[in-house]
């Protein structure tokens, strides 16, 4: 199920980065064409299980780092 608008949670972070660091990162991860949405919810499911926060900043971080552990590139 999907959200009509994201909640105000979504944007918030206690640390946000450049927003050329996430948008570099958001590229990336849009360039794994449909991979990204399994990336998405692993990284969802596992900020979850850890307990932190899940906001977009966090879900593009968790989710970029699962693609470079898959990929073996930094």
């Amino acid at each position: 199920m999907r959200l009509a608008e994201a909640g105000p949670w979504w944007d918030e972070t206690p640390t946000a980065p450049a927003d050329g660091e996430l948008g570099a990162m958001d590229q990336t991860l849009a360039e794994a064409g449909s991979g990204w949405i399994a990336l998405q919810q692993q990284a969802r499911k596992e900020l979850k299980a850890d307990g932190v926060p899940v906001t977009r900043n966090a879900v593009t971080r968790r989710a970029y780092e699962l693609l470079t552990e898959q990929t073996g590139a930094a």
